[in-house]
């Protein structure tokens, strides 16, 4: 008798999940496949660079500066925000 009402019990348990919100979770949280074949070809590349003691050159490697005299004036004008950007 027990054992009924325990399959019963068991039997009226709903699943709450809402699958359309943890698709779209998940799809916010995700990577496309391309993008992660890219970044792995990337590390491979650099890794094999690193083990064989070659020189890459690396896009974007310099950031982009303005002119001196433009840093000189926020710096008499003291228009920096922090001592980082200074």
């Amino acid at each position: 008798m027990q054992d009924q009402e325990i399959m019963r019990n068991e039997e009226e348990v709903v699943d709450n999940t809402d699958y359309i919100t943890a698709i779209k979770e998940l799809k916010q949280n995700s990577v496309s496949k391309d993008k992660y074949d890219a970044l792995v070809a990337e590390k491979k590349e650099l890794l094999d660079a690193l083990i064989d003691g070659k020189e890459l050159s690396i896009e974007n490697s310099e950031p982009q500066l303005g002119s001196r005299l433009e840093y000189y004036k926020k710096y008499k004008e003291n228009k920096f925000k922090t001592d980082l950007e200074y």
